[in-house]
């Protein structure tokens, strides 16, 4: 086990909006929000335009692959998809007739994640980690899938605080929307819309509760992502309401980072 230790200079002022303004997101807390749940994804803070890996539950989901953990069985068709918007002729187009089909069930998962193997989409889209088209049709399809949906459940709960941010989007990319996804943790909180700071953390500190018991009680690989909440529950208890600007992780599950905005 690696000790992390994160230390992110960045400038958060204010910290928490006023209660009758909406939540606006600056650059450097986009940022600052991604790179936190890049650690927790794939042990590093820089993106990961070309990561790509067929993980325990392959056979459900497909493939996992790009910034966001895009599955091949499921949303993954979107970003190649996108990629043929922006460039028919591109490489990797050949691929999204065999993954629509996977998510529109024509197909089993598995038999067409055979078939993405014996293609070579793998090597296919690691060729590509550089290609500006296929990082671009990455952020396009997070900024639509994750990004956006987080900025409307902010405002749909009255939330203010970049922290409260920080957990609804990693929850939303490593949750998604199913049987376990964000809308049943949701569903789970009791306490209505918060007015002001205090009732604000109150009511994520519930969230990443009634998030951890849905990561403790699921299968193995559910269970061992439980310290990624209990980082954020750190880092919400220390920095929700300190006005310091140096942000530091220390874990035990994650590596050693020092980072820096």
């Amino acid at each position: 086990m690696n000790k992390i230790i994160l230390s992110s200079i960045i400038f958060l002022s204010p910290l928490m909006a006023s209660a009758q303004d909406l939540f606006t997101l600056s650059n450097s807390q986009q940022n600052l929000a991604e790179q936190v749940v890049s650690i927790f994804e794939n042990d590093t803070p820089e993106i990961q335009y070309d990561y790509v890996e067929k993980l325990k539950d392959w056979r459900h989901r497909g493939l996992t692959f790009g910034r966001s953990g895009f599955t091949s069985c499921q949303d993954g068709f979107q970003v190649i998809q996108q990629i043929q918007k922006l460039n028919i002729h591109h490489e990797l187009v050949q691929f999204l007739p065999l993954m629509k089909s996977a998510a529109h069930g024509e197909i089993s998962c598995s038999s067409s994640v055979d078939l993405l193997q014996s293609q070579n989409f793998i090597s296919l889209f690691k060729k590509y980690r550089n290609h500006p088209i296929v990082k671009r049709a990455q952020d396009d399809i997070y900024q639509v899938r994750y990004l956006n949906p987080t900025l409307d459940l902010m405002k749909k709960y009255n939330l203010n605080h970049l922290w409260s941010f920080i957990v609804l989007l990693d929850t939303f990319i490593q949750h998604g929307e199913g049987n376990d996804g964000i809308e049943i943790i949701l569903e789970q909180i009791t306490l209505s819309p918060p007015q002001n700071a205090a009732q604000e953390l109150a009511w994520i500190q519930v969230f990443l509760n009634k998030r951890y018991v849905i990561l403790n009680t699921g299968d193995a690989e559910w269970q061992q992502s439980t310290p990624r909440v209990t980082v954020l529950r750190q880092l919400v208890q220390k920095y929700f309401n300190s006005p310091t600007h140096l942000i530091q992780i220390r874990s035990d599950e994650y590596g050693n980072f020092d980072l820096k905005m």
